[in-house]
């Protein structure tokens, strides 16, 4: 009878504990309005620069399946898609823009909130990024 009793217990306590589940929900997935704040110095004909913050709007998605659109707040029809890898525990995003291979390094992802920023954001035309690159300001879009 004991040894019923304790394969019934251990079935049990195997049951419940494989049902739990792992908390490994992606926070990034979903739209966000962003407020992009590039740094960075403005080449003059002077062949001088001029430090100068560029900031615009900007809606970007991120789906499961990899793939993102980023959509000008102000002007829906200037808009470009990329696809990205996003490895959770370093809190980077690989992604491809553009035919462009680039990096963005979260600085905090919550559900409601997210900033990151760019390792090289030299893409912007006019703009030579500097070392502080640029920083992406996030909430989530409802």
């Amino acid at each position: 009878m004991k040894k019923i009793f304790f394969i019934c217990l251990s079935l049990f306590l195997l049951a419940v504990c494989s049902c739990q589940k792992v908390n490994s929900e992606n926070l990034l997935i979903g739209t966000w309005e962003v407020t992009v704040a590039v740094r960075g110095g403005v080449s003059g004909i002077a062949g001088g620069t001029s430090q100068e913050v560029t900031y615009d709007n900007w809606i970007f998605t991120f789906n499961e399946d990899g793939s993102g659109l980023i959509v000008d707040a102000k002007d829906s029809k200037t808009s470009a898609s990329f696809t990205y890898r996003y490895h959770q525990e370093e809190g980077i995003i690989d992604y491809t823009l553009n035919g462009t291979p680039g990096k963005w390094i979260i600085d905090k992802l919550t559900r409601d909130e997210l900033r990151f920023h760019g390792e090289d954001d030299s893409s912007y035309a006019g703009i030579i990024a500097n070392s502080d690159g640029s920083t992406y300001v996030g909430k989530r879009k409802k």
